[in-house]
């Protein structure tokens, strides 16, 4: 599902489009800036020179993070990064961490821990 900035919805720690079709009850909305993180991190990286710790756990969108961030090799100046994948959340689920799994191979990452839980 394609999100787009000016059509979203939280509940929780869950973010879908206003199209998503389940039923929300809450009748508290509240408008959040949404940024994206490898963009961040790359001009915080340009006033520090490295990152200690990254956690994340981002129930679901972490899979297209992770796999910018690698993209980007923003994994070389953060010393470890622990994600909790979310998997299970999708029917393609297995592939995804299979497809992740194989792009830190890829990079030769040895400083990213998927079964952070």
């Amino acid at each position: 599902m394609e999100l787009h900035l000016d059509s979203l919805i939280s509940q929780g720690s869950y973010l879908a489009g206003s199209g998503d079709s389940r039923d929300w009850e809450c009748g508290i909305t509240h408008q959040v800036k949404i940024i994206d993180l490898c963009e961040y991190l790359q001009k915080l990286l340009q006033e520090v020179p490295r990152i200690y710790f990254l956690k994340i756990d981002i129930e679901g969108a972490e899979f297209e993070i992770m796999h910018k961030l690698l993209d980007l090799d923003l994994h070389e100046k953060i010393e470890y990064i622990a994600c909790e994948t979310h998997e299970r959340y999708f029917s393609d689920g297995e592939q995804k961490i299979s497809d992740l799994r194989a792009h830190i191979a890829s990079k030769n990452a040895k400083n990213i821990l998927l079964d952070w839980i």
